[in-house]
């Protein structure tokens, strides 16, 4: 099977879920090199967004957008051109699955890495279908969260 269509998965503790998927192969893009990864963040929490903004950005990371739900997610993806963009799943207006497609047609390199509360194995297949290169449970420790997120670009970043 092709490198692009590989998807491993890896079970963490407790049964908790952490996804990759291999969209894509790595360019050498960096990670915590000289120049930042930049980042949009969705979520229609404004605690968790917080909460996800400052565990990224002490990381290394730079957040130049964030969005509470899908559509203003796209928009600002449209204007910012970020590299990595993380979606909560379920948001109003417009949910985590409707700008993962839209971005993930847009701008087809992107790193998307879809977060939620819910391992439901059909919203993961559904963002597998759609082009996401992770999925985060929100409950997983941080260093299990950075890790993915840094497994995901390292895999799947092409610039």
């Amino acid at each position: 099977m092709p490198a692009q269509k590989r998807r491993s998965y890896s079970v963490i503790k407790r049964l908790k879920i952490r996804i990759i998927f291999n969209a894509g192969g790595n360019s050498g893009g960096n990670y915590m090199g000289t120049e930042s990864i930049k980042v949009l963040i969705a979520d229609d929490s404004s605690l968790m967004l917080k909460s996800i903004a400052k565990l990224v950005t002490d990381a290394g990371y730079e957040v130049i957008a964030t969005a509470e739900n899908g559509k203003n997610a796209v928009a600002q993806a449209i204007a910012k051109k970020p590299q990595m963009v993380l979606l909560d799943v379920n948001m109003p207006i417009a949910n985590g699955i409707y700008a993962l497609e839209h971005i993930s047609a847009l701008f087809p390199g992107i790193v998307v890495i879809m977060m939620t509360s819910d391992s439901d194995p059909a919203i993961v297949d559904k963002c597998m279908e759609l082009g996401a290169a992770g999925y985060i449970l929100k409950s997983d420790a941080k260093e299990d969260i950075l890790s993915t997120i840094k497994e995901c670009w390292e895999t799947n970043a092409t610039t």
